[in-house]
């Protein structure tokens, strides 16, 4: 029982470090595109901003790729590009706040995990510190829900504010999921099933 749950312990922190390895990564390349955006041969700043993209007509082709085995020219659509502009302080300011806290409570959200789990290896399951821990981890996971949820807003805006380009719509400066807002949902919820459990096994031992 105990190889089976150190397994799946492994798999958990496995995916969940993978996933926000990307959210993690995002920060970092935003980082190093700001420190290395100082060109020293024109003299200037740059900022790079990563947009996202769908056409104007859903279905239609915009674009064109040349496969360069065949020569053949595709129809193509571009989904995602870098491009380079001029710096945006706010910006860089806000995705740098956010990368530092959102590190901060990946690390506190897998420390609280690791905590229950050697918990539960000791035969400490239903625990009113085990129930805590893992609301602490659904406020975590929606930390990066919220961070993610207001990074993409300002993204959107910023995008839509700055370019234009013909034949696309701009979908904002990174894509968005509802995963971290569902995860968070179900740690309280399995917090709450946790919480009633405890309650009903008190009133059993105060009737007997």
């Amino acid at each position: 029982m105990k190889k089976r749950l150190l397994f799946i312990t492994f798999v958990i922190i496995f995916a969940f470090g993978t996933q926000s390895g990307f959210l993690t990564a995002s920060f970092v390349k935003g980082f190093m595109d700001g420190w290395n955006s100082y060109d020293v041969e024109r003299t200037e700043e740059v900022m790079f901003l990563d947009i996202f993209l769908r056409p104007e007509v859903s279905g239609a082709t915009v674009s064109e790729l040349t496969n360069e085995k065949t020569g053949q020219v595709l129809p193509a659509n571009i989904v995602s590009a870098t491009v380079e502009m001029e710096p945006n302080n706010l910006y860089q300011t806000f995705n740098l706040i956010r990368g530092l806290v959102l590190i901060a409570v990946i690390i506190a959200i897998l420390v609280y995990f690791v905590k229950i789990i050697i918990a539960v290896n000791r035969s400490v399951v239903f625990d009113w510190i085990n129930v805590r821990r893992i609301r602490y981890m659904g406020v975590g996971l929606l930390i990066i829900f919220v961070l993610d949820f207001a990074s993409f807003i300002y993204g959107k805006l910023l995008v839509d504010q700055l370019l234009e380009i013909e034949g696309y719509r701009l979908v904002g400066d990174h894509s968005f999921s509802f995963l971290y807002f569902i995860l968070g949902l179900s740690a309280f919820l399995i917090a709450e099933i946790f919480a009633i459990g405890l309650k009903l096994k008190e009133e059993q031992e105060l009737t007997i």
